[in-house]
């Protein structure tokens, strides 16, 4: 049974925990601009990221997955504090990695005992994400966007409890991921070349003609659904006006 998701106490559980790790993080008073700024990025994640994190959770939407989420949540603003640390080696940056280890460690503790049938898919995630990643930073390409943040996806491996269920979605969730990220990279303008303009319009190509949006929607995931068509659509007009 599909139920859905009371998102808006869900979403505002998940952004008043994150904003309390910030603060723990970056308590008051912030000094300089490198500080500021780096608050200022991860106050985004607190804001924005609630909202995503539950549409991948919603097909099994009850009280209990609060707790998963939150820990996803964390390794979330984690894993923005690690981007910011590679893009930008700022002395804060690499000092927030080193404060924010007991609570990452945290989480992966408690979503290893709570989901441990599933750690070793899990750890192919991460490995798919650090790959990605790594690729990322040489040389920013399409095909790396989406699963430089595969590590979103450990909310429905860990929530599905099948396996068949699970490897089944993961492309159209994938492929959401990767729509979100080009939505992203188009607004920080590196969708300028001819070539990556190129390879994104055939990646909106192939997944529309994979009906991802169609298929996120029939897995229950209707936000997302939704959400991917329009980027869908966007893409599209932003390419056919170039």
């Amino acid at each position: 049974m599909i139920i859905t998701c009371p998102s808006t106490e869900l979403i505002q559980t998940l952004r008043t925990t994150l904003y309390q790790d910030i603060a723990a993080l970056m308590p008051e008073p912030l000094s300089g601009a490198s500080e500021i700024l780096a608050h200022r990025r991860l106050q985004e994640v607190a804001e924005h990221s609630p909202i995503l994190l539950v549409w991948f959770a919603q097909p099994w939407w009850s009280e209990a997955i609060a707790s998963t989420l939150i820990h996803c949540a964390r390794i979330h603003l984690y894993a923005r504090i690690l981007d910011d640390a590679l893009d930008e080696n700022l002395p804060i940056h690499r000092l927030l990695i080193l404060r924010a280890q007991s609570l990452f460690w945290a989480s992966v503790g408690e979503l290893a005992k709570q989901h441990h049938c599933h750690w070793q898919e899990s750890t192919r995630l991460i490995h798919e994400t650090i790959k990605a990643v790594e690729k990322n930073d040489a040389q920013s390409l399409p095909d790396t966007w989406g699963l430089k943040n595969h590590h979103l996806l450990l909310i429905p491996l860990f929530l599905s409890g099948d396996q068949a269920n699970w490897q089944q979605s993961k492309t159209a969730l994938s492929d959401l991921i990767w729509l979100l990220q080009t939505g992203d990279e188009w607004q920080q303008g590196l969708l300028n070349s001819n070539n990556i303009k190129h390879n994104v319009l055939k990646e909106v190509e192939r997944i529309m003609t994979a009906q991802t949006p169609a298929i996120l929607l029939q897995g229950g995931w209707n936000r997302a659904a939704e959400r991917a068509l329009w980027e869908c659509e966007q893409l599209l007009t932003v390419l056919s006006n170039h």
